[in-house]
């Protein structure tokens, strides 16, 4: 067996079987990757789907996607373990590409690939406009190792076991857990792998859906969105410096620096806009502002 993909899923039995039907019609030999469910919720409907599907079904009792996920590293059976989230959708070839690179990242600690987005209704021009079309984390990268500046994405995101536990997995303080929305949990793993040494790869060709949640769909979602960042972009490096100072200067150059232009460059140079991708432009660096200032707030689903 070569890989052990995990999907980690927390009260979304709604979403959960599209991400299984891709993996049930996968064409990689059956002998090299097994499919196990890490359930941090304990739902009965999840059991049935994961059951019904012949995959592995496991309960996590420990509320985090950290705690679930680290459950995944010991239950593996394969030397690399693949994460996928529950809201994605699969092509049929995709395990089996993602093992075909298995021999070039051999030494390596984390290796992935791109995502582009999915919507489960027809979103608004101003949200397309905003969140485009494009892979991420990047179309312009070729296949090798990810500068150290960029990290993988936890949507569609493998490590090699026994790195991965050298490293001490995953820190539970990271990433959703439950409702609450949280961040930077793969993040901060990769963080950990370079301090110590260890090499990320990354695969532009390697491409799979992720649903853009119908709560980041709104105006006041993509405000939420921003905030949740700012309250977690100290996590990865363990930096949260952020004084009060720092603070008001962020504020004073949004208004009387980011707004200005961003009203001149609508006017001017951007007539496609819409008033709300302009606005956005704005009021979600106060949000990530704010969400630096006060990493004590908590935001829901």
């Amino acid at each position: 067996m070569k890989v052990s993909v995990v999907i980690t899923t927390y009260d979304r039995a709604d979403l959960l079987p599209g991400c299984l039907a891709g993996l049930q019609v996968q064409d990689a030999p059956a002998a090299d990757y097994e499919v196990i469910v890490i359930d941090n919720a304990g739902q009965e409907e999840c059991q049935r789907s994961v059951e019904s599907y012949g995959f592995r079904y496991i309960y996590e009792g420990k509320t985090g996607i950290c705690y679930a996920r680290n459950r995944g590293l010991e239950e593996a059976r394969a030397p690399w373990v693949l994460y996928f989230d529950d809201d994605t959708l699969l092509p049929p070839d995709i395990v089996r590409s993602y093992i075909s690179y298995l021999p070039q990242v051999a030494g390596g600690a984390a290796f992935g690939g791109a995502f582009t987005h999915w919507y489960k209704s027809d979103p608004p021009d101003w949200l397309r406009m905003e969140m485009g079309v494009g892979k991420f984390p990047g179309s312009n990268t070729s296949f090798g190792v990810l500068p150290e500046s960029r990290y993988l994405i936890g949507c569609f995101f493998g490590v090699d076991v026994a790195k991965a536990k050298a490293a001490g997995g995953f820190s539970p303080g990271y990433g959703m857990k439950g409702k609450e929305v949280g961040w930077a949990d793969e993040t901060e793993l990769q963080f950990r792998m370079r301090a110590a040494g260890m090499t990320v790869y990354y695969a532009p060709e390697l491409v799979i859906e992720h649903l853009i949640q119908p709560w980041k769909c709104s105006f006041r979602g993509r405000l939420r969105y921003a905030y949740s960042h700012g309250k977690m972009s100290w996590l990865p490096t363990g930096d949260n410096r952020y004084s009060m100072a720092s603070f008001v200067l962020d504020i004073l150059r949004i208004t009387f620096v980011v707004f200005p232009v961003t009203l001149l460059r609508w006017v001017f140079r951007h007539r496609e806009w819409y008033w709300q991708n302009a606005a956005l432009i704005v009021l979600t660096k106060y949000a990530f502002a704010y969400g630096r200032l006060s990493k004590r707030w908590k935001v829901s689903v």
